[in-house]
């Protein structure tokens, strides 16, 4: 068992193990097995390629890392900046003003999704003020 297995993680292992262990004892082929237990054939190639490497405690789950975003803070900061300036942009601008920056610095571009993602997570009070600044919201 590997170190920081939970015990739903041991059962997990064995019930892979218990599907497995048809092909790698009997010989079944992954593909009828996909078929019979209702699990991909992919999924029970990376099973089988973990148990190759590592015995049955390869088959036990493996934690998720933690997702999130992937770029630089400065270029949050950036997308940030243009969605308050004083000047007003819309998302599609922002979208194109900020990958063209980020083509210059060296950074991966990103999709429209996560320019609007960006500007969503502004705090509402801070939108408001800009909107202050640009003479959009009566003071």
């Amino acid at each position: 068992m590997k170190a920081g297995t939970s015990y739903s993680g041991l059962i997990k292992a064995t019930a892979r193990w218990e599907i497995l262990r048809q092909h790698v004892e009997d010989g079944v082929p992954l593909t009828v097995l996909a078929e019979e237990h209702h699990i991909g054939l992919r999924t029970l190639q990376r099973w089988h390629q973990s148990f190759k490497l590592q015995g049955k405690p390869g088959l036990e789950p493996v934690a998720q890392g933690k997702r999130g975003r992937r770029m630089p803070s400065d270029f949050v900061k950036l997308v940030e900046g243009l969605a308050l300036a004083k000047l007003p942009r819309t998302t599609a601008a922002i979208h194109q003003q900020a990958n063209k920056v980020a083509l210059h610095q060296g950074w991966a571009p990103v999709s429209y999704s996560t320019i609007r993602s960006i500007v969503g997570e502004i705090d509402p009070g801070m939108m408001t003020l800009a909107q202050a600044r640009r003479g959009g919201v009566p003071r």
